[in-house]
C-alpha cells in the first residue's frame, strides 16, 4: 500500500497489477498508470521476459512512501 501518490511507466515486460478487490489489470511496456493511494495491491511479473519500471512518489520529504502487511518479511 502506498500513502502517497505512485506514478508508474513500464519500460520493459508486463507488469500485472492484483488490487485487494477487483480484476487483475496488465500493463505492458509503454503504457503508464496511477497507483492506487491507501489501497493493498501486489504488482507482478507474470510472464518470462524481464520487467522494468520507472515508479515516482509524489511526497514530502521524510514521509513513507510504502507499506507493508504486517507480518510480510520485508524484501532485500
Amino acid at each position: 500500500m502506498h500513502p502517497v501518490p505512485a506514478y508508474v511507466y513500464v519500460v520493459e515486460g508486463t507488469v500485472t497489477v492484483e488490487m485487494d478487490h477487483g480484476s487483475p489489470r496488465e500493463y505492458a511496456a509503454g503504457s503508464g498508470f496511477v497507483e492506487s493511494v491507501n489501497s493493498w495491491h501486489n504488482g507482478k511479473n507474470l510472464g518470462q521476459a524481464p520487467v522494468k519500471v520507472l515508479v515516482v512518489f509524489v511526497s514530502e520529504e521524510g514521509k513513507k512512501n510504502l507499506i507493508r502487511p504486517e507480518g510480510q518479511p520485508k524484501k532485500p
